[in-house]
């Protein structure tokens, strides 16, 4: 995760949502650098963008 310059938890948020597939061996989790591969081309496609949420004024406690 260092090479690529994801962070531990950014890559363990990642698998939960699904975006991010690991590999299991002897209960730890690995990235295989073709995973990374797709990742990071899926991610320069705008695949994971979204839309920024800002609160209204009615939820802004006063």
């Amino acid at each position: 995760m260092q090479q690529s310059g994801i962070s531990p938890v950014s890559a363990w948020r990642y698998r939960n949502k699904g975006w991010l597939k690991t590999c299991l061996i002897s209960g730890r989790h690995y990235v295989t650098r073709a995973e990374i591969a797709r990742f990071n081309a899926r991610m320069e496609a705008g695949e994971f963008a979204g839309q920024v949420r800002t609160p209204s004024r009615s939820s802004v406690a006063a």
